[in-house]
């Protein structure tokens, strides 16, 4: 996992002025499971989402979002994540999720090759990640709490 995610968080000073509040290397790293990281940037915890105060968020420990809370998340998935056994999961979550780099199947009942510059909507539904190239697959993505599918 690459060390140098550079996090730019905006906020306000003291007389109500837009600020750059943080400017750095992204701290919040974890691996998820073997072969899956990921680096938190920024939750919230309520709907709608309170601007106000100048905590890093981005600390937070969050797995997944609950209902009115939000994950913005850097993640990478090795070359051969889920080859052998796919980690199917369906979290209470909309994900909005953007391949920035490499590739990644994304299984469903059915599978589809997501590339580079390919956007998904996962809309609660049980899935899984499954890289079978020889390269890791960098995505971009936002979690929101969601009400569970019936």
């Amino acid at each position: 996992m690459p060390n140098n995610i550079r996090r730019v968080i905006t906020g306000t000073n003291d007389e109500g002025k837009s600020i750059i509040l943080i400017d750095g290397d992204a701290t919040n790293n974890k691996e998820v499971v073997p072969g899956f990281r990921r680096i938190d940037i920024w939750t919230t915890e309520t709907a709608p989402v309170d601007n106000t105060g100048n905590e890093d968020m981005g600390a937070r420990e969050v797995l997944f979002p609950s209902q009115s809370e939000t994950l913005f998340t850097y993640a990478e998935i090795d070359p051969g994540f889920g080859v052998d056994e796919p980690g199917w999961h369906a979290t209470d979550t909309i994900d909005y999720v953007v391949v920035l780099k490499g590739e990644v199947y994304f299984l469903l009942e059915e599978e589809v090759l997501l590339k580079a510059g390919d956007m998904l909507a996962i809309r609660g539904v049980r899935h899984a990640w499954v890289n079978r190239s020889t390269e890791p697959c960098i995505l971009g993505g936002a979690m929101i709490g969601a009400n569970p599918l019936s």
